[in-house]
């Protein structure tokens, strides 16, 4: 049986609230500071919790959505039960709640059904969806979709399956996708696009369709601590200009018939760091071969791609250059000229083991880092005394990856471009972000990025038409 009802104290109290603040005049003010929390229950045998008395019995979570009791800043509990919307239509979130199901019941119980074009559609910011499992009838459109503008949104210990999508991301800055089951949809499991600062870590992501993450023209995009394996597709594809790191996760190619991370079309101004330091290293295992490889960066992609300090199954130079389309001891013989030379991945150094597995991190803090642009040629395997030269032209934000010795001061590595630059930025982890080098470091403090390793990548503005460095080559 279907209805809605509004009980129990909560629902006393907040008709108590309606009655004094439509006799005072004063209903906007009331519903604009409401922050209350509603427990729907779907009629089902009732549970703890609350469920016995429920401020919404209905199967529609949007009556509860939609109900002038709720307001900006409320959560709605969702009891034990399965809820499915009484018209074809997502649920429509269009108000900062939290929706979550009942801390005490198994994620599995609460279960939201689509009915037909998607689960939940989300339009404002700070929303919260959390602890739920969301399973379409037919893989109609996506389980859980923020549009554009909606921003700062959690999505949190989620299962979601047999959708088009499993979650959507179009247009949206500063979102979080956390220790979530994202699986056996029809396509993505995840698919962002055009958006700022959003963050997808400690989730699995496994069994879809299509790719298990796809992504594009994302700007400061972090992957970590993600275990991503059997997507038909491949586990990760990249595609256009984008700023991501790809930091921890486990990327297994078992059951893909492409590849662990695919980089299509990524132009020089791309900034794509995979692993980068010893603290940040991916693990790549499962079967390669054919048209299948771990990271594979397309031919028509220009971008030098930071991908040391991984663990790439193996410890032998060759066998990880195998691994790896487009690598940086590429001969010309996988991408014809001019493409030879248009972009590479750098793998040396590597890690000589598996990582630890990932565990759950803090959120990151967003930095005003701008978007890097331009890159220089991928560097031969070395010789003593070799120096390779690198065009940052024309002016703007270029990467580039440091070919010397370890431990050079900043200082040192940029002096081939003095005069010609103005700030530089690199990456030293979750802990410390970007660190800079300001030429001269006239300011106190101004400067405070550490000594540089060989392949430790940066990003420099350069402020001088024709710069170009010649940068040594260590041994």
């Amino acid at each position: 049986m279907r209805r809605t009802r509004i009980a129990g104290t909560a629902g006393l109290l907040a008709a108590l609230a309606i009655g004094l603040a439509l006799s005072l005049g004063l209903w906007g003010s009331w519903t604009a500071s409401a922050q209350d929390t509603f427990i729907v229950n779907d009629d089902t045998t009732p549970a703890d919790g609350g469920c016995g008395a429920p401020d919404f019995e209905t199967e529609d979570i949007q009556d509860a959505v939609d109900s002038g009791l709720v307001a900006d800043g409320d959560t709605l509990v969702i009891c034990p039960g399965t809820y499915t919307r009484s018209v074809v239509g997502a649920v429509e979130v269009d108000k900062q709640l939290t929706i979550e199901g009942l801390a005490t019941a198994d994620r599995e119980d609460v279960l939201v059904q689509g009915h037909g074009l998607g689960g939940f559609v989300v339009s404002v910011d700070g929303v919260t969806i959390r602890h739920l499992k969301l399973v379409a009838s037919v893989a109609d459109l996506d389980g859980i979709t923020l549009v554009s503008g909606a921003d700062n949104n959690t999505i949190q210990d989620v299962e979601v399956t047999a959708w088009a999508r499993g979650i959507r991301i179009e247009d949206a800055e500063g979102n979080i996708v956390e220790a979530s089951n994202v699986h056996t949809n029809a396509g993505d499991g995840l698919y962002l696009n055009s958006g700022a600062r959003n963050v997808v870590r400690n989730n699995e992501i496994k069994d879809n369709n299509s790719y298990g993450f796809e992504f594009s023209d994302e700007d400061e995009l972090l992957i970590e601590d993600n275990n991503l394996s059997g997507n038909a597709d491949g586990q990760i594809e990249v595609v256009g200009k984008n700023q991501v790191r790809i930091h921890r996760n486990q990327i297994d190619n078992t059951g893909s018939t492409s590849n662990g991370i695919s980089l299509w079309a990524v132009p020089a101004e791309t900034f794509i760091q995979i692993g980068g330091s010893a603290e940040n290293a991916n693990t790549f295992s499962g079967p390669f071969g054919g048209s299948s490889y771990y990271v594979e960066l397309h031919c028509n992609g220009e971008n030098t791609v930071d991908a040391t300090y991984n663990w790439w199954g193996s410890t032998n130079r060759t066998d990880i250059a195998n691994r790896i389309f487009n690598d940086e001891v590429d001969t010309g013989v996988e991408c014809a000229a001019p493409d030879d030379v248009k972009g590479a991945v750098v793998f040396h150094p590597w890690a000589t083991g598996p990582a630890p597995t990932p565990t759950p991190s803090p959120t990151p803090t967003a930095t005003g880092t701008p978007t890097p642009t331009a890159t220089g040629t991928p560097t031969p395997t070395a010789t003593p005394g070799a120096t390779r030269t690198i065009d940052l032209s024309p002016p703007g934000w270029h990467d580039l990856a440091w070919s010397g010795a370890d431990a050079t001061d900043p200082g040192t590595t940029l002096a081939c471009i003095a005069d010609k630059y103005s700030i530089a930025y690199a990456w030293e982890g979750p802990t410390a972000g970007f660190k800079r080098y300001v030429e001269g470091c006239a300011i106190q403090g101004i400067c405070n990025m550490a000594a540089l390793n060989k392949y430790d990548t940066l990003l420099v503005n350069i402020s001088a038409a024709g710069a170009s460095c010649a940068m040594p080559v260590a041994p």
